[in-house]
């Protein structure tokens, strides 16, 4: 039975991670996680940049009203592995699933975005390095699958075929 409690976000999202730069979260690994959620994100959503908070508390609200994606967010991060990952959607959601922002050394084997998505990529790298994608949302065609953007993107790896 679905909650319609209210959240902090608006559309809601599911996971938010986020250091400050040059202060990373590390070592970090999420298993067997599945969020549902209401959906309703907009295209304008995906583009938003989220400012830097060094100086508040990080909270949720602190990176609102929305952030860009309706999955994961991950910014400042090293080291991170997401498995076994799962997100329902009630409704289309025009953000994608995943963004990894000022990522190193991150793995993502079996992720399962809530809807494939016509007008956005399923997977965001910013400024990312050595990126491993496994078992990743078979539906979504791999033109659809990842969009890089900004910055220096290398060694990413998507089913054990280097990206170009």
């Amino acid at each position: 039975e679905k909650s319609d409690s209210v959240t902090q976000l608006s559309p809601a999202s599911g996971i938010l991670i986020t250091g400050i730069p040059g202060h990373y979260i590390q070592n970090l690994t999420l298993e067997n996680i599945e969020i549902e959620l209401p959906g309703k994100g907009k295209t304008e959503h995906a583009s938003r940049q989220v400012q830097e908070a060094e100086n508040q508390y990080p909270e949720i609200k602190t990176f609102g009203p929305f952030v860009p994606a309706y999955g994961v967010w991950a910014r400042h991060i090293r080291n991170l592995s997401l498995k076994n990952v799962k997100f329902k959607i009630g409704e289309k959601d025009f953000r994608p699933a995943l963004i990894l922002e000022d990522a190193n050394e991150v793995i993502v084997d079996l992720f399962r975005s809530g809807s494939t998505n016509e007008k956005r990529a399923a997977v965001r790298l910013e400024n990312a390095k050595n990126i491993q994608l496994v078992n990743v949302d078979g539906k979504i065609k791999p033109d659809k699958l990842i969009q890089f953007v900004n910055g220096n993107i290398e060694n990413v790896i998507l089913n054990n075929k280097r990206l170009r």
